[in-house]
């Protein structure tokens, strides 16, 4: 991505700067029919490249967990919640499980959480925990 922007950047500055040489040379309405001619050249030289092709991803929204039950002394402002859960996982699942814990740490991400976190207990084979901070229960 940065290499695309340097080459929007660096052609927006070239082609700037030839047509501000075109427009004083000739005219104003000759440098936009020469803008318009690169423009139309562009376009017949790249419409027969394809864009790179994306494996489909399910990207409808997951089912919600409830939100928690506060008492009347919480506020759904009070400041950062830590959640944690808890992952029953077959130990010939585990390898499997932490492949998926890349996307799961997206998901946080992308609902808000800060510090994703696995932990693995070596007592505990069959479970592992997963932290994160949200900013506050509406959010969890």
């Amino acid at each position: 991505m940065a290499y695309d922007l340097v080459a929007f950047q660096v052609s927006n500055a070239i082609g700037g700067l030839g047509f501000g040489v075109t427009a004083q040379a000739t005219s104003l309405s000759t440098a936009f029919l020469a803008i318009s001619g690169c423009l139309v050249v562009g376009l017949i030289i790249s419409w027969g490249l394809a864009l790179a092709a994306v494996a489909p991803t399910d990207t409808q929204a997951g089912e919600p967990w409830p939100l928690p039950q506060l008492g009347p002394q919480d506020d759904e402002d009070d400041g950062l919640v830590l959640v944690t859960a808890r992952w029953s996982i077959e130990p010939v699942q585990s390898d499997t499980f932490l492949e998926l814990a890349a996307q799961l740490r997206g998901i946080r991400r992308r609902t808000g959480a800060t510090n994703p976190r696995l932990y693995h207990d070596p007592g505990h084979d069959d479970e592992d925990m997963e932290t994160f901070l949200v900013g506050s229960w509406a959010r969890a």
